[in-house]
């Protein structure tokens, strides 16, 4: 029942345009305050951190943003990828 509830969410959200606003905000967030992590990406946007991750992940399976390191969170003391645009021969995307 979960799978199916998420799924229908899921593609409401999609068709509704605010995912590619979200995606937008958060692309934008990266080009301008690169490398942050996920949870600065959060905070830096005002995003709950789901949505902050789900358009991450979407992010980098389109190739558009890349992990450049891992660095340790100075609050949790856990390791957080640092995520940054990718560039191909000095241009974006």
């Amino acid at each position: 029942m979960t799978t199916i509830t998420s799924s229908h969410a899921h593609r409401e959200h999609l068709l509704s345009g605010r995912m590619r606003t979200q995606r937008e905000v958060i692309l934008n967030c990266i080009l301008t305050q690169g490398p942050v992590s996920r949870r600065q990406i959060k905070d830096l946007t005002g995003l709950e951190i789901n949505a902050v991750c789900g358009r991450v992940n979407t992010l980098l399976k389109s190739d558009m943003v890349a992990v450049l390191r891992e660095e340790r969170d100075p609050n949790t003391d856990k390791l957080v990828e640092m995520l940054g645009p990718v560039v191909n021969q000095g241009e974006l995307w």
